[in-house]
């Protein structure tokens, strides 16, 4: 993110009426969290259908503002769209919490159905549109009436594959379904429709798509193919060191310190900016100075959903395992987390594990086409987006990853023996032939649930 974004978005946080929704924001977050609801069906719809409720207030605001924007040539208006789009995306991050619990925290779960196009916002409704909605809602009650539980996926910034959910228990597979002109679609429907020779649309075939991953564990991107492998690996993290700089920062305005020789973590409270001493923010001791450093900060997520984009492949802030304060703050930013992780060290402390990684990131990463849509759910991927490479010592075994291994560590906050532990797992696998060598491999440590609440 550069200057101009930072300080525009430190501009649209920093107004009065943006905080204004924080108490409330909190007091749905609590209500979220609350363990009551992965229990009860209905429950469990009446909590997001008080969410949808606030985004039918907010969002319209956000259209709204862009057109007075424009009429009245004041860019004013802009600037009080775009705080509005920042509050209704704190709202959709709460709801992505409340779906990750849903969905047992089970991260290749979120990360097919994230796989299209972000969500628009919950217009003005229109008779159509309260129609849809009415549709939607009306198979949502159906499910819980029947003892299931449904996931709203309008709410959301997550859910992005088919318009409902559908699990017979927590943390099940999802069914996936669409409601399109009244009518109902799913996975069984449109696979009906192809083998009687219709032709299907674009998004009843990324639907489809995607329930077969979910269903067969086999994730198709393009002509490549990979293997869901899960694995149960103990699970390190510094979320604890993390909740501790937070609670410093809360008393005097910034805090920061270094939790591993390969990751600086600093936290600013935004209410208390002006109390904290001016040379405690120039003072970063614990940073290093003399090592490549890989930045990583809760707002570049606000600056990922100001843009219209959806922050794809990792946790949200609301299930972090810090207060519901914490956690809202975090969301919306008036808590301001800044990490960084230092690639020399962090190839040490690998190469202790057993592993050389080495980084080859492409010049054009930034540039490099990541649109959505179109009839594959997933699209081939270019081997330039797999810039890190592992390598174990002992075997010369190679695989390579995406940005994601670094953003586990840097911005879910995983210690390196548990962002590698399910590679090391699948690498003796394959070393005792229990898999072929030139499989591609999505490796899950299903443990990682006991990080997120």
């Amino acid at each position: 993110m550069d200057l101009e974004r930072y300080k525009y978005i430190m501009k649209l946080i920093s107004g009065g009426n943006y905080r204004e929704y924080n108490g409330h924001l909190k007091e749905v977050m609590a209500m979220t969290a609350e363990k009551g609801f992965m229990t009860d069906p209905i429950a469990h719809l009446e909590c997001q259908k008080a969410i949808l409720t606030i985004l039918e207030n907010v969002e319209p605001l956000i259209t709204q503002g862009r057109k007075l924007a424009k009429e009245k040539n004041d860019e004013s208006y802009t600037e009080q769209a775009d705080k509005n789009k920042l509050i209704a995306s704190s709202y959709r991050e709460i709801a992505d919490g409340f779906a990750y619990r849903t969905l047992g925290n089970d991260r290749v779960r979120l990360r097919i159905i994230a796989q299209s196009d972000t969500p628009g916002l919950i217009a003005t409704p229109s008779e159509g549109s309260k129609a849809g909605r009415n549709a939607e809602l009306k198979l949502a009650q159906t499910v819980t009436r029947n003892g299931g539980f449904a996931l709203l996926h309008d709410i959301t910034n997550c859910l992005l594959v088919g318009d409902v959910s559908i699990l017979r228990h927590i943390g099940d597979m999802p069914y996936l379904a669409e409601v399109k002109n009244k009518k109902l679609h799913t996975p069984v429907s449109i696979a009906k429709q192809l083998s009687n020779g219709q032709l299907i649309t674009d998004q009843k075939s990324r639907l489809l798509q995607a329930q077969d991953m979910l269903s067969s564990e086999i994730i198709q991107s393009g002509a490549t193919t990979a293997r869901v492998i899960r694995f149960k690996l103990p699970v390190q993290h510094f979320h604890y060191g993390v909740q501790k700089i937070i609670n410093k920062a809360r008393n005097d305005g910034f805090a920061g310190k270094l939790l591993a020789p390969y990751l600086y973590v600093d936290v600013v409270d935004l209410h208390k900016i002006n109390k904290a001493k001016l040379k405690d923010l120039q003072d970063r001791s614990q940073r290093k100075n003399d090592t490549l450093a890989m930045p990583f900060s809760n707002l570049d997520n606000l600056s990922i959903k100001l843009g219209g984009q959806a922050v794809r492949g990792r946790a949200p802030y609301s299930v972090y395992p810090y207060k519901i304060d914490d956690r809202v703050d975090l969301i919306t930013g008036e808590l301001y987390l800044f990490a960084e992780l230092y690639i020399e060290p962090l190839k040490k402390a690998l190469r202790a594990l057993g592993w050389t990684l080495t980084l080859d990131i492409p010049d054009e990463y930034e540039k490099m086409d990541r649109r959505f849509g179109g009839r594959d759910l997933f699209r081939e991927i270019s081997h330039k987006e797999h810039f890190v490479k592992l390598q174990h010592n002992a075997t010369g075994y190679v695989v390579y990853h995406g940005a994601e291994f670094l953003t586990r560590i840097g911005h879910e906050f995983l210690s390196a023996e548990t962002v590698i532990a399910p590679i090391e797992a699948h690498r003796r696998l394959v070393v005792s032939g229990k898999l072929p060598p030139n499989e591609y491999v999505f490796a899950m440590n299903t443990h990682e649930d006991t990080i997120w609440k």
